[in-house]
């Protein structure tokens, strides 16, 4: 390649990195290590035992079954999810952590890829929340 030449960018080149990134986000190990502390630290204060706006975010059953404002993930689908909308502080949604700040755009991206892979949890075992029962 020439120098200060870019290398060729295709549909397909494009098209490969967010699979490598759903299937990286898809692992147990990435959700413990990304997610789960994530949510840990700037959700669960609120939306937990307290159920803020109905909402429980320690489950996947919990975010599927939402709140006040419906379901919180879409899974496989973040631009349609509400938990993505209200951390990237969409206008005319309510901006969350309400009394906190922003998450950082890196959060985002990790809370973004793990919905993109379906939003996988992995099984119950020590420490996680027990799953809500249904309305």
């Amino acid at each position: 390649m020439a120098l200060g030449a870019f290398p060729p960018t295709t549909a397909a080149a494009q098209a490969e990195a967010p699979a490598k990134d759903a299937s990286k986000a898809a692992s147990p190990e990435w959700f413990e290590e990304k997610i789960r502390p994530l949510l840990a630290a700037r959700c669960f204060e609120c939306h937990t035992d307290d159920k803020s706006g109905g909402l429980r975010l320690d489950s996947r059953e919990g975010m599927l079954l939402g709140g006040e404002s419906g379901s919180a993930i879409e899974p496989g689908k973040p631009d349609e999810s509400l938990l993505i909308r209200v951390v990237r502080r969409v206008p005319k949604v309510p901006a969350m952590p309400k009394k906190a700040a922003k998450l950082k755009d890196e959060e985002i991206e990790a809370l973004v890829d793990w919905i993109r892979a379906g939003a996988p949890w992995p099984a119950p075992g020590a420490g996680e929340a027990k799953p809500v029962a249904a309305r």
